[in-house]
């Protein structure tokens, strides 16, 4: 037969009579795939040595005929030696080519028995030459970050090999400790291994996972994507009821698509049916930062080795930073514009839980409580339409907020304003309080935690502390009663170094010029009369709650009764005053004038507020004070 153009190697390059692989080309080709390399090295070295354009396809097929054998055994020892001798690690199947490889530092470990009640797992690919999977888990801290906890390289996304990742989490929690919820993508390996491992454990599947499933079913049409949206994001049954009923009308196909894969499992994946402890985790978006930063560094052509210890070292730095993230928070207050007791609550916490709990105070105005009913507050929104009940005695809701929170919501907040409840007295998650952060470990064996509080003000009279230092160090009598002629001028503000007590004080009550109207006040509690904000320094506060004229406070003793918490506002000196005059009416004037020096040093003593101070106490002393 004639050709109409030219029938030569040059132009005929990839056809198979032409790149087709002799046996000896063959054999030199093996230890590329035992050793797992490249497909584009493969066929660059194929055409360098002997000019043949081989496809992708002939790599593909070769590779099954030469399988990737693994690393050798003295290899495997020696990664198995590194990791057993910087944490713990979790082998299930025979060395060498063992099937799942799970490890994390001791570090890792105290973070998952700290937080272990949300976790969030997920799977990413490419990150060695063996082609195994890298599992990643991770929690939220009190913060809200996420902090990565264990990694484990699997060979295949199996019942059996999900199993074994389950079993190594369950071996690194403390007795007692069991996660509340694992939010996952829909792979049904890994939900089953979940139920099996963890008996009782919430499931969550990824929103951006169902989204993402929505629209490739939907072939990429946007009604149909708006309305599933609208449907998974509702907090009304009828509207969630609606978006079903429009899907199903516009496209039958895809309602029935629905009603088989995701309705029989909506409260996996829709807001109004989901009533799992999520912490805000609806998505997998943490752990996909993680893989994120982790592939800057690994790569497909990685031997396991490195691969593994790439992680290895992450983890450490994870720890680091978390240790540091938690030594600023602790450093830091911020100052919202609310009022005094809201402050107060927004104090207890972490940034992260305050700025949650602030967001649902600035929307209680569009909350309206309804009457007591026994020991329940029936609460509506008059935007949204959607009603919450309210437990005033355990201070609990029924909203989807609190369910995935646990923090005081809006409606909370609103049903405690109508009843007249103190924000501060609010009962508060251990895990959102700033004592939870400065709290040891549960591995360790430390039992006191350090309590921080705000940093002192700016000091007004540099000699006025150095004459407080003299009190402290030569209890001069003299300079005590110029210090108390100061502390007159000076106010609060020139005790914030005084350490005459010993007693664990709170600090007292801040009132500004920048509070609300009813703040601008102060009213003493004992003559009643009000003076303005400004003129604080003239007030004694209670160690809780109320002030009052220095004058009254003289006048009583210091020993006055909190109307509130029914406590002494100070230490009393009011006996050893009388006791002293007593006995410089009876004895000689040397021994009066140092009756009366001990009598103002014991005034000093009784009045040293101490607002910002570091204690050293147990959380539970810490409860029953704060």
């Amino acid at each position: 037969m004639r050709h109409n153009h030219p029938v030569d190697r040059s132009v005929m390059q990839v056809h198979p009579a032409f790149r087709r692989l002799s046996e000896e080309q063959r054999e030199r080709l093996e230890p590329f795939f035992t050793e797992n390399c490249r497909t584009d090295k493969i066929k660059s070295f194929a055409l360098n040595t002997w000019g043949k354009h081989i496809t992708t396809q002939d790599v593909c097929n070769m590779r099954m005929k030469y399988p990737f054998v693994g690393l050798p055994h003295s290899e495997w020892n020696e990664l198995l030696q590194y990791f057993r001798s910087n944490g713990r690690i979790y082998v299930a199947g025979e060395v060498p080519g063992m099937d799942v490889l799970c490890f994390s530092t001791n570090g890792q470990r105290q973070l998952l028995n700290k937080y272990c009640e949300v976790i969030g797992m997920d799977v990413t690919y490419k990150t060695n030459i063996e082609g195994r999977f890298l599992c990643e888990v991770l929690v939220t801290d009190s913060l809200g970050r996420g902090r990565a906890v264990m990694f484990a390289f699997m060979t295949s996304e199996n019942l059996e090999q999900y199993r074994h990742v389950g079993r190594a989490l369950r071996a690194m929690l403390n007795d007692g400790k069991m996660p509340s919820t694992f939010v996952v993508d829909k792979c049904a390996a890994s939900m089953e291994a979940i139920r099996e491992v963890f008996p009782g454990t919430a499931l969550v599947i990824c929103k951006f996972h169902v989204l993402r499933a929505i629209r490739r079913k939907a072939r990429r049409n946007e009604s149909l994507c708006v309305w599933f949206r609208n449907a998974m994001e509702t907090e009304k049954e009828s509207r969630f009821n609606h978006c079903l009923n429009v899907l199903r009308r516009v496209s039958p196909r895809f309602g029935a698509y629905l009603d088989r894969c995701w309705l029989p499992i909506k409260e996996m994946w829709a807001t109004y049916f989901m009533t799992a402890l999520t912490y805000g985790c609806t998505t997998n978006n943490r752990v996909e930062s993680a893989h994120r930063w982790l592939k800057h560094f690994l790569e497909h052509q990685y031997p396991l080795f490195k691969s593994a210890k790439l992680p290895w070292s992450y983890a450490n730095k994870i720890v680091r930073e978390h240790q540091d993230a938690v030594a600023i928070s602790l450093q830091k207050f911020k100052q919202y514009d609310v009022d005094l007791h809201e402050q107060r609550l927004l104090d207890k916490l972490t940034a992260y839980a305050a700025d949650l709990v602030y967001r649902s105070m600035n929307l209680v105005a569009v909350i309206t409580a309804g009457p007591v009913c026994g020991r329940t507050v029936t609460t509506i929104n008059r935007l949204s339409r959607v009603s919450a009940t309210v437990d005033i005695i355990q201070w609990t809701c029924t909203c989807r907020s609190y369910a995935a929170y646990k923090l005081p919501c809006t409606h909370i907040l609103a049903a405690a304003h109508s009843i007249f409840y103190r924000m501060d007295l609010l009962p508060l998650p251990r895990r959102w309080q700033r004592l939870y952060l400065e709290s040891p470990s549960p591995s360790t064996s430390t039992s006191h935690a350090v309590i921080q509080h705000r940093q002192p003000v700016r000091r007004r009279s540099y000699r006025l502390h150095r004459m407080i230092d003299a009190v402290e160090q030569e209890q001069d009598p003299t300079t005590a009663n110029k210090v108390m002629d100061a502390m007159e001028t000076a106010g609060n503000d020139a005790l914030s170094r005084f350490s005459g007590s010993q007693q664990p004080i709170r600090r007292p009550t801040r009132t500004t010029a920048n509070d609300s109207p009813s703040n601008q006040w102060n009213i003493c509690n004992l003559c009643g009369i009000r003076v303005r904000t400004r003129d604080r320094h003239l007030f004694l506060f209670c160690v809780n709650h109320h002030p009052m004229h220095m004058q009254c406070a003289e006048r009583h003793g210091y020993s006055v009764e909190c109307v509130v918490c029914q406590g002494d506002l100070h230490t009393p000196y009011h006996d050893a005053s009388a006791s002293s005059s007593a006995n410089s009416s009876s004895t000689s004037s040397p021994s009066t004038s140092t009756s009366s020096d001990e009598t103002v040093l014991m005034r000093i003593q009784s009045t040293s507020l101490l607002p910002f101070r570091s204690v050293d106490l147990d959380e539970e002393s810490y409860m029953s004070y704060s």
